[in-house]
């Protein structure tokens, strides 16, 4: 069994180093650092073997001394037989005890020296690795720094190049942008020397044909003459210069043919229609310059016409109220002139009476004068039947209601004018009126020209009344109007305000939900990223640990072999007391051993099953989930990278999509505000938009009415500029004018 566990052991010791030194093969270690490694684990198995060699030395030795005791027993028993002196045997067994334990103890002092050796030889190992380990961590760091400080350089390197990069990219902007200037005014040059190579071409062609003329003239003329040779050199001549005027044409014709003068003439067509269009862009700038000067003086006009209006409004309707309260005062005036009137007639009849007047002008009078109102008023009516009658019976009837106009314009004509008088010398003249009745009433018959202007006047006065009154009709309406127009624009103006402070409001919103979104997957992924750097980390802490512990088996292996055989060898003796003598030394080596040292009593207390074939099972195993391992984080790496480009590529959508809805939101911000400017800028019931209209109903007038194309789009612009059309709102009306023309 012995014979058959060694080479087991042997051949499971140099495939675990095989396999460690493959293993350190394929991290890529110096063959320095291997060297080094087998010398220490040398090192240890030597002190490992020295120790093992002590203890079963002093087993040996333990196991030789039993025997003698028992020969010594033997020998005792058969002396006693034989009977000898017990001096004798007291004395052989005084020299034997003494013998042994001589030899008891300078065996123990051998395996204390040698235990002791092989554990500073381990002691030292062990500080010479952690020595190295301190000196691996360190350069690790330096090399951490190194890399830092290097990315750190990299980056302002980068910064550098980035900026220098711009620099050039501008440069050569600048370079582009001359030398497309250059290629420009090249193709202008090329351009000119095309039209004098046509120039000369059409020159030549002319040439050559007024010499194939000639030449058709020389041979028809030779023809007719005698003197053939003459003409013959006459024709070799023009042959020669048609021939070098054909190598002309060709020449001519190979230049024309280097440039496209297609290209050319597109280029050029190009450079004037750019011209022509820069030109009427700077011709319709001024244009609109002159339209907004025009447009600020007309509204400056407007306001100072609006304002003159106003006024001459006011003052019309101030003429008005003075005129209504004359009429009033004048009617008062008149019906007091009446009853004066009334009262003067009474004396005037008392006067004529008294005067002796005829009879029967004095008794009508008289006895009219007694009637009151109303039989007058029927008599009166009975007068007028009666004058009807009789002049619908006459021949040449009398137009009545012009006379009794007449009369009435006379009647109130001089009223009027007593009125004014009376209104001027009531009070002062009041006693004089009694004295000069009948001048009062001669001159109440007789002032047409008073009445006519008083007919004026009134007429005067009710058509401006009339006009005070339409104007002020005009004047509610336009207000009620406009109020209402106001009304709705403010209420437009505020649900435009609000969709637009809602819109606003969802967008905020939107963004702060998408940013969440967006933060919480980013977090989520760096947590992730996080873990795995974690696993990774631990599982190289893993597989070093695997290393040291394959270290430590390929040194336990010899050793756990040999007490394997030591306690085979004390199984096969059978003796109890060698047994119970091999256990008490057992158990004192063991305790000796842990108060050396933990690590020598783990080396000793080593399971002798990684010497079988589970064990090489077990160790392939381990590295082969090492392999697995990386294989695992290799993959998890990828699948993060890919889906931190996921996430990235996602972002940028979010970013693009979130840029055009802020555009979006942009332009109808702009149309909203576009739109309350518009309101905004409405003319209220205050402002001039009696003039506007007027001015606008003009001009919608006159473009209906005009025939002519530039006049209806100077007309056009107008009203775009009058009712303040929006561009896009123009550039239709302008497209639909030009689709109609």
């Amino acid at each position: 069994m012995q014979g058959y566990s060694r080479p087991r052991s042997f051949q499971t010791a140099v495939s675990l180093k095989s396999e460690a030194d493959g293993y350190h093969t394929g991290q890529g270690k110096p063959l320095g650092d291997l060297i080094r490694a087998y010398k220490s684990l040398q090192k240890e198995k030597d002190a490992l073997e020295l120790s093992l060699k002590a203890l079963t030395s002093s087993k040996a030795s333990e196991k030789a001394r039993s025997s003698a005791s028992s020969e010594s027993l033997t020998g005792k028993q058969s002396e006693s037989k034989a009977e000898p002196s017990p001096l004798s045997a007291a004395e052989g067994q005084g020299n034997a005890s003494s013998a042994s334990d001589s030899t008891q103890d300078e065996s123990s002092e051998d395996h204390v020296a040698a235990l002791s050796q092989a554990l500073s030889t381990l002691s030292e190992e062990k500080a010479r690795m952690e020595a190295a380990f301190q000196a691996d961590r360190k350069r690790l760091i330096q090399e951490k720094e190194a890399a830092l400080r290097q990315a750190e350089e990299a980056q302002k390197n980068a910064a550098e190049q980035t900026a220098s990069l711009d620099t050039k990219m501008a440069e050569l902007r600048s370079k582009l942008r001359e030398e497309q200037m250059a290629r420009e005014q090249e193709q202008s040059d090329h351009a000119a020397m095309l039209r004098e190579l046509q120039r000369l071409l059409s020159e030549e062609r002319t040439l050559r044909d007024n010499l194939e003329d000639k030449l058709e003239e020389a041979t028809r003329k030779a023809a007719q003459a005698d003197l053939a040779k003459e003409y013959e050199a006459k024709v070799e001549k023009l042959t020669q210069e048609l021939d070098e005027v054909r190598k002309r044409l060709l020449a001519s014709e190979e230049k024309l043919r280097q440039p496209s003068p297609l290209l050319l003439k597109l280029q050029q067509e190009l450079v004037e229609v750019k011209a022509q269009h820069q030109a009427a862009l700077e011709q319709e700038k001024k244009r609109a310059g002159n339209v907004q000067a025009r447009l600020h003086q007309q509204t400056t006009g407007s306001e100072a016409r609006v304002a003159s209006l106003e006024s001459r409004l006011q003052e019309l309707s101030q003429a008005v109220g003075t005129y209504d309260r004359l009429r009033m005062q004048d009617r008062a005036a008149i019906q007091r002139l009446r009853e004066r009137l009334s009262q003067l007639a009474q004396e005037n009849a008392a006067l004529a009476s008294a005067a002796g007047i005829g009879a029967r002008a004095s008794e009508l009078p008289s006895q009219d004068s007694n009637l009151d109102v109303k039989t007058l008023l029927d008599r009166f009516g009975k007068m007028r039947l009666l004058l009807k009658e009789s002049n619908q019976r006459a021949e040449k009837p009398v137009d009545l209601i012009a006379y009794f106009r007449e009369l009435a314009e006379e009647e109130v004509l001089g009223l009027h004018a007593k009125c004014r008088e009376e209104l001027r010398q009531l009070k002062d003249e009041f006693e004089q009126y009694k004295v000069h009745a009948q001048s009062v009433l001669q001159g109440v018959g007789g002032s047409p020209a008073g009445f006519s202007q008083g007919q004026e006047a009134v007429a005067e006065l009710e058509r401006l009344g009339q006009q005070v009154k339409d104007l002020q009709g005009q004047l509610r309406t336009q207000r009620a109007r406009f109020e209402a127009q106001e009304e709705s624009s403010r209420g437009a103006a505020a649900k435009l305000q609000r969709s637009l402070s809602e819109a606003e409001v969802r967008h905020r919103q939107e963004c702060q939900r998408l940013e969440q979104r967006w933060s919480s997957k980013l977090s989520e992924l760096e947590s992730l990223m996080q873990a795995q750097r974690d696993r990774s980390l631990a599982l190289v802490e893993e597989k070093d640990r695997e290393l040291q512990a394959l270290r430590a088996t390929l040194a336990s292996l010899e050793s756990g072999n040999r007490r394997y055989d030591w306690q085979a060898q004390c199984e096969a003796a059978g003796s109890p007391l060698a047994m119970e003598t091999s256990r008490d030394r057992d158990t004192s080596s063991e305790g000796e051993g842990d108060r050396l040292d933990p690590l020598l009593s783990e080396l000793l207390s080593k399971n002798v099953g990684y010497t079988s074939k589970d064990g090489k099972n077990k160790t392939e195993c381990q590295l082969l989930h090492y392999a697995q391992e990386l294989a695992r984080k290799d993959a998890e790496l990828l699948r993060t990278l890919r889906e931190k480009r996921d996430v990235e590529s996602a972002l940028r959508d979010l970013q693009r999509s979130v840029l055009l809805k802020e555009q979006k939101d942009a332009q109808e911000r702009e149309a909203l505000r576009l739109r309350l400017s518009q309101l905004e800028h409405m003319p209220g019931p205050d402002d001039s938009g009696k003039v506007n209209l007027q001015y606008l109903k003009n001009v919608v007038l006159q473009y209906l009415l005009c025939n002519e194309a530039p006049a209806r789009k100077h007309m056009l612009n107008a009203i775009a500029v009058g009712l303040r059309f929006t561009p896009r709102e123009a550039q239709l009306a302008r497209q639909a004018v030009q689709a109609w023309w």
